[in-house]
């Protein structure tokens, strides 16, 4: 799965599971990535309890009270090892060592949702009955559950809260690329540039594929014949944009290739446009000249009346 669609639609917190077990191929693949997370000086200061469905049936009631981990296929508890940093660092070597589980457990749980399987990251569970429960001994303390599985159901993705109201950008950045200087069209491809602003800028015949520009901010923009591909542009807004002949198109015919979601247009020209496979829910038209617009074949004035 490409990484912004790993993080936008694939991982998600899941707890209805049908009870399909792992195989060991599958456990060895999610250590792998769970121990391929950065970690202080590379102590790898973490172990790694894995659980079958028999072992998971231990952990009710008295670690976790939730029943319906008992249909995940594998259990993966993560322990510090806190030794060796605490001895460099102090206290701060602690939470260190907490930091590189929580890194590994988000690797972990990417995976999982990378090879098709679902998983829900426990916290709230009692650490001391874990322990006595898998025999754990001195120096490791249990400070984390995921439950990985096949998923009966999906949950819808939960909202984040705006960038705007848990970031704090100090100093001046542009959007990225320098298009003024570039000898051929602006090309931007496979990164998350949420909230970024592209200001007074030729990006006339610009390439932008499999990447996420949501919340981006697009001012005196010329974007004709502009091609867009597999792109997150939820809750950006648009003033001043040219966008004659510009193209939203898919690398196939079943996915949604442009998320425009709660998008604002204002003085946009869409000239000759194509959209295909775009998801526009939310999107407000006040004020539009739509000569020639069709919408499925149909023209925009017989498909409003």
């Amino acid at each position: 799965m490409e990484f912004h669609k790993l993080y936008t639609d694939g991982r998600r917190s899941t707890r209805a599971f049908t009870g399909r077990t792992l195989c060991n191929e599958t456990i060895h693949t999610l250590l792998q990535a769970a121990t391929r997370a950065p970690n202080a000086c590379n102590f790898q200061s973490w172990h790694f309890y894995v659980l079958d469905q028999k072992n998971i049936a231990k952990l009710v009631p008295d670690v976790y009270r939730g029943e319906w981990v008992l249909k995940a296929g594998a259990a993966f508890v993560v322990c510090t090892e806190d030794g060796i940093l605490a001895e460099r660092f102090g206290e701060r070597g602690k939470m260190f060592a907490i930091q590189d589980t929580a890194a590994a457990m988000t690797m972990l749980l990417l995976s999982a949702a990378n090879i098709g399987w679902s998983g829900c990251w426990l916290g709230a569970f009692d650490p001391d009955a874990c322990r006595k429960l898998l025999s754990i001994p001195e120096g490791r303390e249990p400070v984390a559950i995921a439950v990985i599985g096949e998923a009966q159901t999906l949950p819808p993705m939960r909202e984040r809260k705006p960038l705007a109201e848990v970031c704090t950008i100090m100093g001046d950045f542009d959007a990225p690329g320098n298009a003024a200087e570039a000898t051929g069209p602006f090309t931007l491809r496979s990164g998350n540039y949420s909230g970024a602003l592209f200001q007074d800028l030729n990006l006339s015949e610009a390439q932008f594929e499999d990447i996420s520009l949501a919340d981006g901010k697009f001012n005196n923009i010329n974007m004709s014949g502009a091609l867009f591909t597999d792109i997150n542009l939820s809750d950006a807004s648009y003033a001043g944009v040219y966008m004659a002949g510009v193209k939203f198109g898919a690398k196939d015919a079943e996915s949604t290739c442009v998320e425009m979601n709660k998008g604002q247009f204002t003085q946009v020209d869409f000239t000759e446009a194509v959209l295909k496979n775009c998801s526009l829910c939310g999107v407000k038209l006040e004020n539009c000249d739509l000569t020639g617009m069709t919408i499925d074949g149909v023209p925009a004035d017989e498909y409003f009346k």
